[in-house]
């Protein structure tokens, strides 16, 4: 879970339903959508706010914009 404001969520139903949460804790969080558990937590810097999160087309992957212009 985040500790600040989540900046961005993202669904993606590819047999199973996904939410990705971005937050402004440096924090992407992946969620199982049908069981509402947290499945995986990636901090990419305590110092980076991420305001975006996306889903690759094919499911698999996650994009994340960032305050500081990076995009991973």
């Amino acid at each position: 879970h985040h500790k600040h404001i989540a900046s961005s969520c993202v669904f993606r139903d590819n047999n199973h339903f996904y939410i990705a949460t971005a937050g402004r804790d440096g924090k992407i969080c992946l969620w199982d959508g049908n069981e509402f558990e947290l499945l995986n937590t990636f901090t990419l810097a305590a110092d980076l706010e991420i305001y975006v999160v996306e889903f690759h087309p094919n499911g698999k992957l996650l994009a994340a914009g960032c305050n500081n212009g990076n995009i991973f």
